[in-house]
């Protein structure tokens, strides 16, 4: 067994991977109400400061434009709240908002969604990250799907910091012509039928991570459809490993390499029509060993025994034998998130057999309830709910199984206090932003306090089951659930006392629309508000799932 030292060649993801995983401080969005006639380019509101806007649909056939500033080469993130501000009218209305990117002449369209040809959840479809090839005052047009009426909904526009970007050129479809890149971040063009290849050098040990950014981003440049693609890693004539879905249909891999070599990366379609751009993240970290104290001396059987871990280290094992254990120890909080990366025999190079982990309480016995999906990434999540000393466990059912693993905190929240089921008990998310709890009794509520100023866009944010349920998408299938068995129900409570918005899932009255996001797909709901008056809100978690049980944990985070 060795710990793995993680070397200087890793590049931060661009894109929306885990986005709602950001716990940075959030930037305070004050709205501007939208001022009618504002239904075309020259009449179109301006979006406030800090980038965004508000307006409602109520009028069958009504449409919505506002404008925005911004330069060729930046990037932006077009958040649509409709379902998530206001689902009870959208629900009954049968509808969702549908919004269109326009370039600086008010009618080129640079981005669209739309619902009869998006094959997820009828839900706030938005833009995650999208580079303008344009500069000038841009437009956004807002529109019901049915053309009918809809709702009330809230806007936003938001910069994302712009990476040094490598440009595909064509002719690139084979290994022969492929592409050579590094690490960073690679714009391409797909073309219908084609694949695009590009050579990654790798010079050492290394895991490598790939993620696309398109299907996210809608219909773009007026195609007839979205682009739905697949991602494959070759050696130049086997396929190594390969990705269709991961987030939404976007794909992504996480592979790891034991020598040096240049893998060949393939960008195709799955199905569909659709052209578009699309930006390929690519991130190597390269691995090399530690000696001495870190080496593990075996055997590591039992808890007593255990190797000691921390979040964010890489370890690397074998398990010689069938009956062979790992075990290894390490420090958690009540609150805290995590997510397991594995590479065993599904995405370690040379390497055929399989590996089962597990993360046990403090006992060393008792499993905690948690996710597995392996898919591209290879994940086991859970919620941890009590602080102290945990261990994940390692086991095969094949002798010979060389593994590595990662455990990474992906959200570090406070634990509720009981009883926080009133207003004067309430927790506070103004200052994490982040808090946890558990529904331990029918009927049990937990309230969350925060402030919010007048105008102020206000963004809740749930993490606990994601259920397979009509008109739901669970974009981020092979990231979410954390082992909760908790459907939530979100509430929004002003001061007085009085519920001032709220979400639920299916088979409660709201069965024609999702509280989700393509922005923030990670999470179960989303609930937006928009502040009427600065002072005190409450966010009341509860469930819709009855009787409770140990599992019924979520995470809630204010952004």
């Amino acid at each position: 067994m060795r710990i793995l030292l993680v070397l200087g060649l890793s590049v931060s993801l661009l894109s929306c991977h885990d986005k709602s995983d950001d716990a940075a401080a959030a930037t305070i969005l004050l709205s501007i109400l939208e001022s009618e006639s504002n239904d075309t380019a020259p009449t179109a509101n301006a979006l406030s400061s800090s980038g965004a806007g508000r307006g409602t649909l109520a009028t069958p056939g009504d449409v919505d434009c506002w404008s925005f500033g911004a330069a060729a080469g930046e990037m932006v993130e077009i958040g649509i709240h409709g379902v998530t501000l206001d689902q009870a009218t959208w629900n009954a209305a049968n509808a969702v908002p549908i919004l269109s990117l326009l370039g600086p002449d008010g009618a080129t369209e640079l981005a669209r969604h739309d619902l009869n040809l998006w094959a997820w959840g009828r839900q706030d479809l938005e833009v995650a990250g999208l580079r303008l090839s344009t500069t000038g005052t841009h437009f956004v047009r807002v529109a019901t799907s049915t053309g009918g009426a809809g709702g009330a909904y809230a806007l936003t526009v938001r910069r994302i910091t712009a990476p040094t970007l490598q440009l595909e050129s064509e002719p690139n479809d084979t290994t022969a012509v492929a592409d050579p890149i590094v690490p960073g971040v690679v714009q391409g063009l797909h073309v219908d039928n084609e694949s695009d290849f590009y050579a990654l050098t790798i010079s050492m040990p290394s895991i490598v991570r790939l993620e696309l950014l398109t299907y996210r981003n809608g219909i773009q440049n007026g195609d007839d459809d979205y682009f739905d693609p697949v991602l494959r890693i070759t050696d130049g004539v086997s396929i190594l490993m390969s990705n269709d879905d991961t987030y939404f249909y976007d794909s992504a891999i996480e592979y790891q390499v034991g020598v040096p070599q240049t893998l060949f990366i393939e960008v195709l379609e799955a199905g569909g029509t659709g052209d578009a751009p699309y930006l390929l993240t690519v991130s190597v970290s390269g691995l090399d060993a530690l000696v001495g104290s870190f080496a593990e001396s075996e055997p590591n059987n039992t808890p007593a025994e255990a190797t000691p871990v921390s979040y964010g280290q890489i370890l690397e094992g074998d398990l010689p034998t069938g009956v062979d254990v790992d075990l290894f120890a390490f420090e958690g909080a009540a609150g805290d998130l995590i997510r397991v990366h594995l590479h065993d025999g599904d995405n370690l190079e040379a390497v055929n057999n399989q590996v089962d982990i597990q993360i046990l309480a403090a006992d060393g016995v008792s499993v905690l309830p948690a996710d597995f999906d392996s898919n591209g990434l290879q994940t086991l999540k859970t919620l941890l709910t009590q602080s102290g000393r945990h261990y994940l466990r390692a086991t095969t059912p094949s002798p010979g199984a060389p593994y590595t693993f990662e455990i990474k905190l992906l959200k570090r929240s406070q634990w509720e206090s009981e009883a926080n089921d009133s207003q004067f008990l309430a927790d506070s998310l103004n200052t994490s932003a982040l808090g946890a709890g558990l529904a331990n009794t029918d009927g049990d509520v937990d309230m969350w306090r925060f402030t919010a100023l007048r105008d102020e866009l206000v963004t809740i944010l749930i993490y606990a089951e994601n259920p397979a349920l009509a008109n739901r998408s669970n974009g981020h299938a092979e990231l979410d659930g954390h082992g909760s068995t908790l459907r939530p129900r979100l509430r929004l409570m002003s001061s007085a006392g009085v519920v001032v918005a709220e979400v639920r899932l299916p088979p409660t009255p709201i069965n024609n629309t999702s509280a989700e996001s393509v922005v923030h797909g990670l999470a179960t709901n989303r609930l937006s508000f928009v502040a009427p008056a600065t002072g005190e809100y409450f966010a009341i978690v509860s469930a819709e799932n009855l009787p409770v049980s140990s599992t019924h944990y979520y995470v809630i985070e204010k952004k």
